[in-house]
């Protein structure tokens, strides 16, 4: 897969397979339907108990078209975060809030 955008830094993803919740993802974007998060080799991630075991590569999938949430889901979706529609609505809020992601396979 050839992911064209990353979107996201320095992310926590809680996910029960991960070893500690501390280490911290790059989350890059196909532009369609495809996520790909890279553990990042930074000095604080070296460091944290947990790095060696952690997955370095976890994918995701999209479950429906950014251009196809109501209006409803997308308020929903920005509270979770702490922000509202006239923040703008993007497709790090959806990846972050993850109940309109699937995991797809980790290694």
């Amino acid at each position: 897969m050839n992911y064209i955008k990353r979107i996201l830094t320095h992310v926590e993803i809680n996910e029960d397979f991960i070893p500690n919740s501390n280490l911290e993802y790059s989350v890059y974007y196909d532009g369609s339907k495809q996520f790909q998060a890279i553990l990042e080799n930074t000095p604080r991630n070296k460091t944290t108990v947990g790095y060696k075991d952690a997955p370095k590569s976890i994918n995701y999938t999209l479950d429906k078209p950014l251009n196809m949430f109501t209006e409803e889901e997308k308020r929903d979706i920005l509270h979770y975060r702490g922000l509202s529609l006239k923040d703008g609505f993007e497709i790090g809020d959806v990846f972050m809030e993850k109940s309109f992601i699937t995991l797809k396979k980790y290694k």
